[in-house]
């Protein structure tokens, strides 16, 4: 059926219309994305806490860096045993100190950030973790544990982060469970678990996942 001039005004009105109302929803949506993709205020990881192996050769010592790798890589969808993760470290000691952990972790082919160890802001630390977190990647941490037999180390044991709210980070600690430290006990030299340290050093793996050619969980 023939339109008149007048119908077509409106049919183009209302196009131009709904072309505005389009690219409006479009504008929302982009605004809408780019805030969720900042940090939100809380982050909890499912990470079930697991404790150093029993059957390690000395249990004098604990195998707490072994235990967080093996949580961060069951999270990753892989069982590795706690002896085989010490084995990838090549440790001169029974467990695996902090410059063991990269090198278990390269021949382990899993992929991590590391935290600058010379960037001796708390403050910032404390963010980097977080932002880990938000991104879905669980965080090898060292800390001290007051009052320390070792005064003389920057850290005494490893945890993994696995969550956060605005003043807290929950820390699968490898001994006691999965407990939520405040953020003023984090960044204190109080008795108990704390990243202060007096070398304000700090210690941090993000574990984002496995690389491509890691042999298949088993």
């Amino acid at each position: 059926m023939p339109t008149s001039s007048h119908q077509k005004h409106l049919l183009a009105a209302t196009i131009a219309k709904a072309i505005l109302h389009t690219a409006l929803m479009l504008a929302v949506c982009s605004m809408i994305l780019g805030c969720s993709a900042n940090r939100p205020p809380s982050c909890r990881l499912d990470i079930p806490d697991r404790k150093s192996a029993p059957d390690r050769p000395d249990t004098s010592v604990g195998w707490c860096g072994e235990a967080c790798i093996q949580m961060a890589a069951l999270y990753h969808g892989k069982f590795i045993s706690q002896h085989e993760i010490n084995k990838a470290g090549f440790p001169e000691h029974p467990d695996l100190y902090s410059n063991d952990i990269p090198r278990a972790l390269d021949n382990l082919s899993m992929s991590y950030k590391s935290w600058d160890r010379n960037d001796q802001n708390i403050e910032g630390y404390i963010n980097w973790i977080k932002k880990q977190l938000a991104l879905g990647r669980p965080v090898i941490c060292g800390m001290k544990i007051y009052p320390d037999e070792h005064p003389d180390w920057s850290l005494d044991h490893f945890v993994l982060a696995t969550g956060y709210t605005a003043d807290t980070i929950l820390i699968n600690t490898n001994i006691f469970g999965r407990i939520n430290f405040s953020l003023d006990q984090l960044k204190s030299g109080n008795d108990g678990y704390t990243f202060g340290n007096k070398y304000n050093r700090y210690f941090a793996c993000s574990i984002l996942g496995f690389n491509k050619n890691a042999l298949p969980g088993h």
